[in-house]
């Protein structure tokens, strides 16, 4: 679970820092979608996008690093 861990870290930090945020917020500190939007004065329908294609791109990335779906799935729950 540690190398999971550290890989996440690595792939986040190759994203752009305001979308690392939005991550952060939502999946780690647990903000909903609407209050991230209005903290960084976002628009909210658009910001679900957004968040669904980060979590597809972490997704893909994770899994090129060889992570597992399952195992992936586990940490953002």
């Amino acid at each position: 679970l540690q190398r999971t861990w550290d890989l996440l870290g690595q792939v986040m930090e190759a994203l752009e820092p305001e979308d690392q945020v939005i991550l952060r917020m939502r999946f780690f500190d647990g903000f909903k979608v609407v209050d991230i939007a209005r903290s960084l004065h976002l628009k909210q329908k658009p910001l679900y996008r957004r968040i669904e294609k980060l979590l597809n791109t972490l997704r893909r990335d994770m899994e090129e690093r060889g992570v597992d779906r399952d195992d992936l799935e586990d940490l953002f729950r």
